[in-house]
């Protein structure tokens, strides 16, 4: 068959499983697809499929599967290639564009499988696994019901017994091991899996492959699971009886339906409408941002853990994270995968993982705005993109505009799509975030907590989006002292992700992090500074992020956004113990590596900034990270830098803010310079806005007195004396 006019038309590649010894690699080609067996029989995929997705090319890939499943995992991986090559060439660069649906039967779909793995390895192919959009599975043994390689070997052997293979032979010794499948074994295949809409057909009849094994377990807007009523080698071959014609129509209806998602789906590199900038109104979404007093909208960033309060309770357990810190081999991966197959989402990954987030963030709303103005706002693309959106926008700090973008999403996304669907569910989980940072925990806390659960029970714990709710509920709960809990969350998704990526996967390494920085909060408030000399729980910390942040260094070097912040946490553990020196040099490194690679305004480059002051706020060296509120000249400039940065990107009303400005308020009251202090202060004052609290009344009794002291201090020059000492009996200024 030749090109079709429109060259959106998806093109279909029918891939068989392994040959009986009897026929030759032609034969069995086509007779897997027809019955009854030879030239005269009846090929669905000829005679049937085309009235139903009319314009689509269909080819049948013949090749010698006996040598394929029959040697090592390099015969495997070679002839994956092989179909890979045999499919570019079909497309010329007019049918780059088209759509690309896999069929597979059996042993077939692990070769596709595989194809997608090394396509998503080597640029040469990387077109062709961007263009994939539907799989289709006949009977393939994924997992062997227990995801265990020994167990899809022997599901893989059964298969060659069925097709009349002999004991002895060396394929069935092969496909026994099941080493050649490890690469399909890897769960982060699994994550790559999530781009598909994927069909997997199972035979009621089938004594070969079980059921169990003949699924993904993906979740149910990936994964459609269909039962037909055939043995292993009739589930994809269709002739005049009743009950074939009956798996027929499930079968046709099902391949329509990815059919229809294909076209749907944007092309691969597709630019169409793409503003440079956006009027108030002359785009859907939110509304726009309030201006500002200059007349212009401020960019808001999320905060940073709060530093400033009092850490929360240690349980005396340090997490189990060994087998991640203590291995030798190089950390592999990257932190960021494309979410769609839009050859830009791909773009999008790269800026991200080179530190380019205002890049990655640019290029997503142009991709966003492209696809409301072309599919509509309310199709799944459209707000599949506005999520991708939202959640950089919150990375970066943009916390206002984060806000009404995840709350337009929401509304709009639970109208279209439902309250429970996937999309709805992840971008209320930014509004929980959203509140988190506001201070809103117990409303964040309902609106994550039940997040979890829906996503739970539709996606399955394994999820990355059920994974990162579960890590956004355990940072707010740390938040709120809550850190056995925050614990029990953090350990066990570091276990998932390590079986899901492998120990050696830098997101794992991500993942360890947090919850080695939980601990060392937990370690800090559980002991005095001073007994962190010697404390064996708080020394296996320290020795595990060194070693991630080794392991991070030599792999993806010191310029890399995981590897500037273990530095930092490393910096932040000598701060704990008391090592000021070892402190400074790590901080000040991470600094500038953060500076340069992420900007002086990114929220990493400020975490560092603000355990910098911390660290010229030390007095002396009893350990612990604490502001004091005695004479700190060194400390205030990297504060006021953090202060300004709150004001800015967050806000006056966000509980980071006010505990700065009251520090800063405090430090300078310390040194009697009140005139500075009442700035600050008045600035405190204003950020409550009417609230009544006790904390209120504090900011508002400071700033009061501040006033008093400065009216006196112009009649008497004693007077200010008076008043520090009324403040140290009230309990503003340390000891």
């Amino acid at each position: 068959m030749g090109l079709c006019a429109n060259s959106r038309r998806p093109s279909i590649f029918a891939i068989h499983g392994l040959n009986p010894r009897s026929k030759d690699d032609a034969t069995h080609a086509w007779d897997t697809w027809r019955t009854p067996a030879g030239p005269q029989g009846h090929l669905w995929l000829r005679d049937d499929l085309p009235q139903h997705i009319p314009d689509a090319r269909i080819f049948i890939y013949e090749y010698n599967s006996t040598a394929v499943y029959g040697k090592d995992k390099d015969s495997f991986v070679g002839k994956a290639n092989e179909l890979l090559e045999s499919i570019r060439i079909k497309r010329p660069d007019r049918a780059e564009s088209r759509p690309i649906l896999f069929l597979g039967h059996s042993l077939g779909g692990l070769l596709i499988k595989q194809a997608l793995i090394n396509a998503h390895n080597n640029p040469k192919y990387t077109p062709i696994k961007e263009a994939t959009t539907g799989l289709a599975f006949f009977a393939t043994p994924h997992n062997g019901g227990d995801w265990k390689l020994l167990s899809l070997g022997y599901v893989a052997a059964k298969i060659a017994v069925a097709t009349g293979i002999q004991q002895g032979d060396d394929i069935l010794e092969t496909l026994k091991k099941g080493s050649i499948f490890s690469d399909i074994m890897q769960e982060q295949f699994r994550q790559q899996l999530m781009k598909y809409d994927i069909i997997s057909f199972w035979g009621a009849w089938d004594n070969v492959v079980p059921p169990e094994s003949a699924r993904l377990g993906m979740p149910g807007d990936r994964e459609n699971v269909v039962k037909l009523n055939a043995d292993h080698s009739g589930i994809c071959k269709f002739g005049a009886s009743q009950a074939d014609q009956d798996n027929l129509e499930f079968v046709q209806f099902n391949i329509k339906d990815i059919y229809k998602k294909a076209l749907q789906k944007p092309a691969p590199g597709f630019h169409g409408w793409t503003p440079d900038h956006h009027q108030p109104g002359s785009y859907p979404g939110p509304p726009p941002p309030q201006q500002g007093a200059a007349g212009t909208s401020t960019p808001q960033p999320p905060p940073l853990p709060p530093r400033f309060a009092a850490p929360p309770p240690s349980h005396g357990k340090t997490p189990d994270v060994g087998a991640q810190a203590a291995g030798t081999q190089r950390i592999t991966g990257v932190a960021y995968e494309p979410t769609s197959t839009d050859a830009r989402s791909l773009q999008v990954a790269g800026h991200k993982n080179a530190g380019r987030w205002e890049q990655a963030r640019q290029l997503e709303q142009h991709m966003m705005n492209e696809y409301h103005r072309t599919l509509g706002t309310a199709h799944r693309t459209s707000l599949a993109a506005a999520y991708d959106y939202t959640a950089t926008t919150i990375n970066l700090g943009y916390l206002e505009e984060a806000s009404r973008w995840a709350d337009w999403t929401f509304q709009t996304s639970s109208s279209a799509l439902g309250p429970k669907d996937p999309v709805t569910l992840k971008v209320n989980r930014i509004r929980g975030v959203v509140l988190n940072i506001r201070g809103q925990h117990q409303e964040a806390e309902n609106i994550l907590a039940g997040t979890l659960v829906e996503q739970q029970d539709l996606l399955g714990d394994d999820h990355p989006d059920t994974l990162e709710t579960v890590k956004e509920l355990a940072m707010l709960w740390r938040t709120m002292g809550r850190v056995k809990d925050a614990e029990t969350r953090l350990q066990h998704r570091m276990e998932t992700m390590t079986r899901i990526l492998g120990e050696n996967h830098i997101r794992v390494a991500d993942a360890a992090m947090d919850l080695l920085s939980l601990a060392l909060h937990a370690q800090r408030a559980s002991h005095h500074a001073a007994s962190f000399f010697g404390n064996s729980q708080f020394g296996q910390v320290a020795m595990l992020i060194d070693d991630i942040h080794r392991r991070l260094r030599d792999s993806v070097g010191p310029q890399n956004q995981v590897t500037i912040r273990a530095l930092k946490i490393c910096g932040e553990v000598r701060l704990t113990s008391g090592e000021t020196t070892a402190a400074s040099d790590m901080l000040r490194r991470a600094l500038s590596n953060a500076e340069s690679l992420l900007g002086p305004d990114h929220p990493e480059t400020m975490a560092v900034v603000c355990l910098i002051a911390a660290l010229c706020s030390r007095q002396d060296g009893s350990g612990g990270i604490s502001f004091t509120t005695v004479s700190t000249p060194t400390m205030r400039p990297w504060l006021e830098r953090y202060a300004t940065w709150l004001e800015q990107h967050l806000g006056l009303n966000i509980p980071e803010t006010r505990q700065t400005l009251n520090l800063l308020g405090l430090s300078y009251m310390s040194e009697k310079k009140y005139y500075e202090a009442e700035r600050y202060y008045e600035r405190l004052v204003q950020s409550y806005g009417g609230v009544h609290s006790k904390a209120a009344q504090d900011a508002n009794q400071m700033y009061q007195l501040c006033r008093m002291n400065t009216s006196l201090n112009r009649r008497a020059a004693g007077g200010g004396a008076d008043l520090a000492g009324l403040f140290s009996k009230l309990g503003f200024l340390g000891k």
